[in-house]
């Protein structure tokens, strides 16, 4: 049923949609009832709405009445069409709209708006009285404005009876109060008597516990004047403060013995530090094998042997990919780019009986450095995804910018690792929402430094998942055919620009790559419902060839945004259709529409 706060998102909701945009899901979703209202309830609120307006005697909005009219005008056809039926009282009314309107307009002495009439009121009626027939509307309008009056008088009847309800409740709550008074009074004299004894009680045992205290004191000087002739007595507690000063020494040696072994931990640490950056340094210039990396170390002053240099390229192993020649006559270390997946597969579990599944996906964040800027877009994606109740981030690659001067420069190594160990304690984290990124071209910049920066923060950060680089397949339930998969997709080398030709949108290229990645696999496109690009920095749909360019997550470009992702299932778990809806970057993401799509299926 509807209350009034739903009644008031109803109005809010086509008040802020423009007329052909207002659609039944979305109010539904508007009020939180979806499928819970009837049709007939929304047809007799719209139009009660509409007569409640054609009866004010000053002018009116026709923008929102329109509106309205438009809703009932597809409410009569969806409830016809489900052969639902129609109360008389309530068809009456929609056979009189017309005639409240000319009322309407009598009365406020305005012109006649023909556009609403003819393309609206008229073409109500028509279908009102196609699926509806009936006769002598103006009768049943004095009809129905005897119920409306009546119905006013009955409400103010009731409203009147519910103030004299209330009085009465006040006056009998004052009269309670006040005989409950004066019982008090009568009983607060007895207990003040009752008090009064019990303190003089209290006076009584005072005096008594000073006698005792007294009789106490004296005892305590006797005692006191006893232990001044027996002195000897405190011998043996002299001892035992000379045995805890020899420990409270002892304790002083040891806390000097551990601050001198921090400082030389932390100076190892430090000196163990500096060597692996001078390893990392040398092995980034060129491949070295562990007699000629202790020179240089020598060099530098640092005395090591063989085993430490070698524990410590395991230890630079666990961040940077460094590899091992050993066809040669001493094995060589040297740093390569990291061993990734390319063509990963990422699984969602849709649990039995779900109808709908919300995503939020976004690409080309390239996060040069943790500024506050960069914090506040993550905290947008955060706070959007809690409003909407959504687990899940699609990131389509890009994430980091990736610095490289075109050669592999020490400088550079260290700006890549500082951004990327940074994001990891930097970027805000939220229980409920995890990031499944893959890597794109900008993230791959950092591989020449034996850096795999999505690897990097995924093994660090639990809400984080490596999908690996360049295209990822994404399932539901472990499913991977046509209705229970798409595919995400942020290339290396696809550089090119978009056009349209006399032909329309240009896709050539754009489907060779796909076909390329398809075939790599053993597939084809017909194998998945549709494809989703990052790298682009557009925001582009293209229906007929079913692919989808995501824009850039970046403020700095005024087109930036991302795409809330609605995919729907049949009963047996199969992608119905997906809604896409396309978010701006503003102070907060702002909805820009809906693109419905379902998969067209040819034999």
């Amino acid at each position: 049923m509807l209350t009034n706060v739903d009644k008031m998102k109803i109005i809010k909701y086509i008040r802020e949609n423009p007329l052909g945009e207002i659609y039944y899901v979305n109010m539904c979703e508007a009020i939180g009832k979806v499928n819970k209202i009837k049709d007939t309830e929304f047809l007799d609120f719209f139009v009660n709405y509409v007569i409640k307006e054609f009866s004010k005697s000053e002018k009116i909005g026709m923008k929102m009445i329109t509106k309205v009219v438009s809703v009932i005008i597809s409410f009569v056809g969806w409830i016809h069409d489900d052969n639902l039926k129609i109360n008389e009282e309530l068809l009456d009314k929609l056979r009189c709209l017309s005639l409240y309107y000319q009322e309407y307009v009598a009365r406020t002495g305005i012109e006649v708006d023909i556009e609403f009439k003819n393309n609206y009121l008229d073409a109500l009626e028509k279908k009102v009285n196609a699926y509806y027939p009936s006769n002598n509307n103006e009768s049943v309008l004095e009809y129905l404005k005897e119920i409306d009056t009546l119905k006013h008088k009955l409400n103010e009847l009731n409203r009147n009876l519910e103030t004299i309800t209330k009085n009465y409740e006040a006056l009998k709550k004052d009269y309670d109060k006040k005989s409950q008074s004066l019982v008090s009074s009568n009983s607060e004299l007895a207990n003040l008597k009752v008090q009064l004894a019990q303190k003089e009680k209290t006076i009584e045992q005072f005096l008594e516990n000073i006698r005792r205290i007294e009789s106490k004191v004296d005892l305590l000087e006797e005692e006191a004047r006893q232990l001044g002739e027996t002195n000897n007595k405190l011998l043996s507690y002299k001892e035992k403060a000379l045995e805890l000063s020899n420990l409270v020494e002892q304790l002083r040696e040891y806390v000097v013995k551990y601050e001198v072994e921090e400082q030389n931990r932390e100076m190892h640490i430090k000196t163990t530090e500096a060597i692996k950056v001078l390893l990392y340094q040398h092995l980034l210039a060129k491949a070295s094998n562990i007699n000629d990396l202790m020179k240089d170390l020598n060099k530098a002053g640092y005395v090591v042997t063989k085993e430490e240099v070698h524990q410590l390229i395991k230890e630079l192993g666990t961040r940077i990919n460094i590899v091992r020649n050993c066809f040669a006559d001493k094995p060589e270390y040297s740093v390569s780019p990291p061993n990734v997946v390319r063509n990963g597969t990422f699984d969602i579990k849709v649990p039995e009986g779900t109808k709908y599944y919300d995503i939020f996906l976004a690409a080309d964040f390239q996060i040069r450095e943790m500024n506050s800027g960069t914090i506040k877009r993550f905290d947008k994606i955060n706070n959007y995804c809690i409003d909407n109740n959504i687990n899940l981030v699609l990131n389509l690659g890009d994430l980091f910018e990736g610095k490289s001067s075109g050669k592999i420069s020490y400088d550079d190594a260290m700006t890549n690792i500082s951004c990327v160990e940074k994001a990891i304690s930097l970027i805000p984290k939220t229980d409920s929402i995890y990031y499944a990124v893959i890597g794109g071209n900008h993230d791959e910049k950092m591989f020449k430094f034996g850096l795999d920066p999505i690897g990097m923060l995924a093994d660090e950060r639990e809400d984080f998942i490596n999908l690996g680089y360049e295209h990822c397949t994404i399932t539901f339930n472990g499913s991977r055919s046509l209705l229970t998969s798409f595919a995400i997709h942020h290339p290396f080398n696809f550089d090119y620009n978009i056009h349209f030709n006399e032909d329309g949108l240009d896709s050539r290229k754009t489907l060779e790559e796909l076909e390329s990645f398809y075939k790599s696999q053993g597939r084809t496109r017909a194998d998945s419902y549709i494809d989703i690009f990052g790298h682009m920095h557009k925001c582009l749909f293209n229906y007929p060839d079913s692919y989808y360019f995501l824009p850039a997550f970046m403020e700095r470009l005024a087109d930036g945004g991302a795409c809330h992702l609605r995919v729907y299932f049949t009963e047996d778990m199969k992608i119905k259709y997906m809604l896409f809806m396309p978010l701006s970057l503003r102070e907060k993401l702002v909805k820009n529409g809906e693109i419905l799509y379902k998969k067209v299926l040819i034999k």
